[in-house]
Order: structure tokens, then C-alpha cells, then sequence
């Protein structure tokens, strides 16, 4: 299996962090330390398994929409160099 590199801007991390802790306030986890933990954990599938994920193409019907995005999505792959960013 080739190996990739991805990248996490600083929002989509922030973003983790801000989910775990709103799921902490509701009491889906017992402690804080768990909800770091499931963020630790979440980040670490991504890195380790997001290669194994089988390709798909893009349906026509879907890849021939323009939606105007207003602002970036945050993870992006640079197919010729296998790095998301």
C-alpha cells in the first residue's frame, strides 16, 4: 500500500476539538479525557485508513453539477502527489 500524507488545516482541527467538548457538555462521555481520547482516536483512523478506502467514481448525474461553493471545504487531494491536505 503506497503511502500518503494528509494535512489537517488548523480550523478542521479546532473544529474536533469543539465537537468533542459540545459532546462532553451533552454527556457523551463520562470525562473530558475520553472526549480527547475520541479525538485522538478519530485523527488517527483518518491518518491510518484513509488510503484503504475503496474508490468510487462520481456518478455523471452528480459530477456534471456546478455548485458554487462560497468558502473551501478544508480537506483536499492532490491526486499526483497522494497528500491530502
Amino acid at each position: 500500500m503506497e503511502q500518503i500524507t494528509i494535512f489537517f488545516k488548523k480550523e478542521v482541527l479546532e473544529s474536533f476539538n469543539e465537537l468533542v467538548f459540545e459532546l462532553y457538555l451533552k454527556d457523551y462521555f463520562a470525562s473530558l479525557d475520553y472526549a480527547i481520547d475520541y479525538k485522538d482516536k478519530l485523527v488517527s483512523f483518518i491518518n491510518n485508513s484513509i488510503s484503504s478506502f475503496p474508490h468510487k467514481i462520481t456518478p455523471f448525474e452528480i459530477a456534471s453539477l456546478h455548485i458554487p461553493i462560497k468558502e473551501p471545504l478544508g480537506m483536499f487531494f492532490l491526486k499526483n502527489t497522494n497528500r491530502f491536505i
